[in-house]
Parts: structure tokens; C-alpha cells; sequence
């Protein structure tokens, strides 16, 4: 199974990158190694989208805090476009744009 991984800031998604390694899934990235910055891989020219360039069966967002969506995030919005099934990680608002269009909400706790 292959899993695109979005966070919410920088290394928000470090341990579930771990985890998701250790149980033997392949992990992709919107953001090259959780890496600082904004801007996608396709913005910054280092790559192509993984949604469109390989099979990516789920996209999970990692939130580190509760709050509207951050532009590291845009991957949650890319994937509800792609018809792709969204699982969030963490404190997400179930009635707002992209959260409200996810598989699961999984609670921080």
C-alpha cells in the first residue's frame, strides 16, 4: 500500500512516517522530507505530483494543531480533487472544506 503523507507544519507527520515505514507501507510526500517551506514538490520544481505519477491508495493529513488548513496541507485538498480517500490525523473541524470530505477523522488522543 502506498500512502501520501501531508502535515500540517514541518515534521508534523515524522512519527506516523515511522510508524507507517516500520509496518511495511511505502510512503510518498508532498513536501520532500518534511523539509521547511510551503511550496509543494511540483512548486518547487523537484518533482512531480505523486498523485498523478504513481498509485497512491490513501493520503493521510497529519494535524499538529487545531486551526484553519496550512498551505502544507494543500495535498488534503489535491486528494478529495483526485478522488482519492483522506484520513486525518488530529484536531480537524469535521464541517470544514477538506476535512468534512475525509474517509476518517482520527482524534489526537
Amino acid at each position: 500500500m502506498r500512502i501520501l503523507l501531508t502535515e500540517s507544519t514541518p515534521g508534523a507527520a515524522k512519527r506516523a512516517e515511522e510508524m507507517f515505514r516500520a509496518a511495511g507501507y511505502d510512503i510518498a510526500f508532498c513536501h520532500p522530507e518534511h523539509g521547511p517551506g510551503n511550496d509543494c514538490v511540483v512548486f518547487r520544481g523537484a518533482s512531480h505530483c505523486p498523485l498523478r505519477t504513481s498509485e497512491i491508495d490513501v493520503v493521510v493529513d497529519v494535524r499538529a494543531a487545531d486551526g484553519p488548513q496550512t498551505a502544507r496541507e494543500l495535498g488534503a485538498t489535491c486528494a478529495v480533487r483526485a478522488q482519492r480517500r483522506l484520513v486525518v490525523a488530529g484536531p480537524a473541524d469535521p464541517a470544514t472544506f477538506p476535512w468534512s470530505e475525509a474517509a476518517a477523522l482520527c482524534p489526537a488522543d
